[in-house]
């Protein structure tokens, strides 16, 4: 009986460190998973990996040949590594398509160019990308495109050294964690396009830095929390549309560009707008070589707040100013309105210029925007009526003290003359006195008589 119970005791024993083994088996082996390589299907002269949402880690093998297209959708967890596409002539495409978890390694967009070789299109669609490092994307690619995308960060010199000219770089639909400094960096393209953006952290200065956009480059429908002075710097751009959009800090000159054919700002909304920030959007040197009228700066239906509503916006004097419909959150005073009447600009654009008054006595309605113009030629001037009607008590009071102090000086300046005009009689001796008492008895006897 006790060898059968001591036999079981160890069994058992044998059964628990097993267990526990298998359990640290499989989680050395979990660590130690090796990827598993994408399998591609060849499909009209490209190839396909369609992961199926297996839930595995896979990467792109390293391929060679010619190709033209190569497309890897629905992965749970893809890698790519660095020099994957090296080898490839002929490649115009690459897409990525509902990937839950794409990994980047450096390099690992980097199309050499090659003879004969395309122009790469590289897209990114529903993809969720955890970070672009530095030097991923590289050589000959003529068109980047994140649609639905979210993206944890783009490094420094994530995009840096394209070959040529790509036709666009265009961020849709996206959400974006942190952009680093200079992680768009020298390069030159016909369109730059960002279109309903969310960058959740402050953009620095050169996120942009010295890019050329010879066609559009478009702003629009996105939000920004902090966007620092000089983020957005390009050596040149032809046509600049910022509109649409919401953002919570613009710092200092934060847009930095000689344009060359239009500027649009329009239906953006600034909760603290640096009196600079537009300044050094300047007028490229090569646009009077064919135009002899200066270019329009259209500046329409902006609301916005400055921290001191008595700074005014500061634009280049080069372009001609097209302001309609400017909305400014923060109210202004009476008294702050008289400083502002000195700006040769708001008095320029005053009835382009709206404000709130922070009185609410001045309107029924304090929410209500008024021109400059109507602020200060009307509901300032009637502000200013109780003012008045003291300060005319306060004259007519003083004009009143004036005039009885007056009055009663001349007064008795005149009593004083008339005593001195009354004429003493002379004195009398005796004798005379009694001559004239005899004259005057004989008149009343005479009277008498």
């Amino acid at each position: 009986m006790f060898s059968q119970s001591k036999t079981y005791c160890v069994t058992v024993c044998l059964l628990l460190i097993g267990v526990n083994c298998f359990d640290e088996w499989e989680a050395i082996h979990t660590d130690l998973e090796i990827e598993a390589p994408c399998t591609f299907d060849n499909d009209d002269g490209g190839r396909t990996c369609n992961c199926g949402f297996r839930n595995e880690r896979m990467y792109l093998p390293l391929m060679d040949g010619n190709i033209f297209q190569i497309r890897v959708l629905n992965c749970k967890i893809l890698r790519i590594k660095s020099g994957t596409f090296a080898s490839l002539s002929m490649l115009s495409r690459v897409s990525f398509t509902n990937v839950e978890d794409l990994i980047l390694d450096t390099y690992s967009l980097d199309f050499p160019v090659r003879l004969p070789s395309n122009r790469v299109r590289l897209n990114f669609s529903n993809t969720i990308i955890e970070e672009v490092p530095s030097h991923t994307i590289n050589g000959n690619v003529d068109v980047i495109a994140f649609d639905s995308c979210r993206i944890g960060a783009i490094r420094a010199f994530a995009v840096n050294g394209l070959v040529q000219k790509a036709f666009g770089l265009y961020i849709r639909n996206s959400i974006i964690g942190r952009i680093d400094g200079q992680a768009l960096k020298k390069f030159t393209v016909d369109q730059f396009v960002m279109d309903n953006v969310t960058i959740s952290s402050p953009i620095p200065s050169r996120a942009v830095y010295d890019m050329t956009v010879d066609d559009v480059c478009s702003i629009v429908n996105s939000n920004f929390t902090t966007i620092h002075s000089g983020a957005f710097m390009f050596q040149e751009v032809n046509d600049f549309r910022f509109q649409g959009n919401y953002i919570e800090e613009l710092i200092g000159a934060s847009l930095q560009m000689p344009v060359k054919k239009s500027v649009l700002i329009q239906d953006n909304t600034i909760l603290s707008l640096s009196s600079t920030a537009f300044r050094s959007i300047s007028l490229h040197p090569s646009y009077f070589n064919h135009h002899s009228e200066p270019m329009e700066f259209e500046f329409i239906s902006n609301t916005v707040s400055i921290p001191d509503v008595t700074v005014t916006l500061v634009f280049s004097t080069a372009f001609r100013m097209k302001i309609s419909k400017i909305h400014f959150i923060n109210p202004v005073s009476c008294a702050g309105a008289e400083v502002l009447s000195h700006s040769e600009f708001i008095m320029d654009h005053g009835d382009s210029l709206y404000f709130r008054v922070d009185d609410v006595t001045l309107a029924e309605d304090p929410t209500v925007y008024h021109t400059f113009s109507h602020i200060f030629s009307h509901l300032c001037i009637k502000a200013s009526y109780l003012m008045y009607i003291i300060i005319g008590v306060v004259v007519f009071l003083i004009l009143a003290i004036i005039v009885a102090v007056t009055v009663t000086v001349v007064v008795l300046k005149r009593r004083r003359a008339r005593q001195l005009n009354v004429v003493m009689p002379e004195g009398k001796t005796y004798r005379e006195t009694q001559i004239i008492m005899q004259i005057e008895n004989a008149g009343l006897l005479k009277t008498d008589l």
